[in-house]
């Protein structure tokens, strides 16, 4: 049985690869690398998180 933890940590996973996957279409679509930062910036300043916010749940912390 998974903990929570664990379960937390999944959820981050998928949610990186969904971003993974529509950026990558995004780009396959013709948006250049600025409009994706542009976009990623615009993501930070609605949702009022900072980067190291967004960032820490994608740290190792196990090896």
């Amino acid at each position: 049985m998974l903990n929570t933890t664990d379960k937390t940590t999944q959820i981050h996973l998928l949610d990186c690869h969904e971003y993974d996957l529509t950026r990558k279409m995004m780009l396959s679509f013709g948006l250049n690398e600025d409009v994706l930062a542009y976009l990623g910036l615009k993501g930070l300043e609605i949702h009022q998180r900072t980067a190291s916010e967004l960032s820490r749940q994608h740290r190792f912390t196990e090896r």
